[in-house]
């Protein structure tokens, strides 16, 4: 309803703010994109089980979507997807390229982090790391090895 001087009656405009809340609800309920396939693998670091790796899926191509994981003690990590402001337990179907990376703390009076894992395991250019995601059961493992022999 509106006023003779144009603006809404607060009947009117409770009417308008019901109306539109529950064309939201209806209406963006469902969110059209890529199937999210779940992701859940274990890392390694020489053959022992590391806590705190950020675990890094970037993919190959355009088709895929980014993930990112962290290990718990057991070294094993489950990745999330972002799709706008939405999170979700794994990504899409397609090749992806694996970097890791694990900082410390090392100097807690100038906040100073150290990087942990080998160089080339965190650069997208240089990782040897890679996993395809399927429609199946993704459940990747990687063994790295940090020392030379």
């Amino acid at each position: 309803m509106t006023r003779r001087d144009g603006g809404f009656s607060r009947r009117g405009g409770l009417r308008w703010g019901v109306a539109a809340v529950s064309a939201t609800i209806v209406c963006g309920c469902e969110r059209a994109g890529p199937q999210v396939q779940m992701v859940k693998g274990r890392l390694l670091v020489d053959g022992e089980e590391v806590g705190g790796v950020t675990v890094m899926f970037t993919p190959v191509d355009d088709k895929g979507m980014a993930a990112v994981g962290r290990t718990n003690a057991e070294g094993v990590f489950q990745l999330t997807a972002r799709r706008g402001h939405q999170f979700g337990a794994g990504t899409t179907v397609g090749r992806y390229k694996v970097t890791i990376s694990k900082q410390v703390l090392v100097d807690e009076r100038t906040g100073r982090m150290e990087e942990t894992m080998p160089y080339r395991f965190m650069k997208l250019e240089q990782t040897p790391l890679d996993c395809d995601v399927t429609a199946d059961v993704n459940a990747p493992e990687f063994n790295v090895i940090s020392k030379p022999r």
